[in-house]
């Protein structure tokens, strides 16, 4: 017989990861964009 309490750790584990595993991806769009657009402001204020 499986034990519902390890089930129930291994759901939690998993969401955990998944909820990381998006936020950090989220964090990592986030900073690509930001440094995109730094990089973007700056090669128009060198134009200028």
């Amino acid at each position: 017989m499986i034990d519902v309490f390890f089930m129930l750790a291994i759901l939690v584990t998993l969401i955990f990861l998944i909820a990381f595993f998006a936020m950090i991806r989220s964090l990592w769009t986030i900073y690509h964009q930001t440094e995109h657009t730094v990089l973007h402001l700056g090669k128009h204020h060198h134009v200028k």
